[in-house]
């Protein structure tokens, strides 16, 4: 209990609020499924299907989509 209230991931996803929260764990998911796309290739799609998800889950990265999509 005592280094999960000290971790500094803890501390940040408390303060943030719903949208921020979002972000960091659909882009790891997409980032796992993006190495395990290198064996099975169904991963490939899931991958981008959360990727793109995970660009609009977070106010700073609807800037990136906007400006690229």
């Amino acid at each position: 209990m005592t280094l999960t209230a000290a971790a500094p991931w803890n501390i940040m996803l408390a303060r943030w609020g719903l949208e921020s929260n979002l972000f960091p764990a659909l882009f790891m998911l997409s980032a796992w499924a993006l190495v395990k796309s290198t064996r099975n290739r169904r991963f490939f799609y899931l991958a981008a299907v959360v990727l793109s998800l995970s660009l609009y889950s977070y106010g700073s990265t609807r800037f990136i989509c906007r400006s690229f999509c």
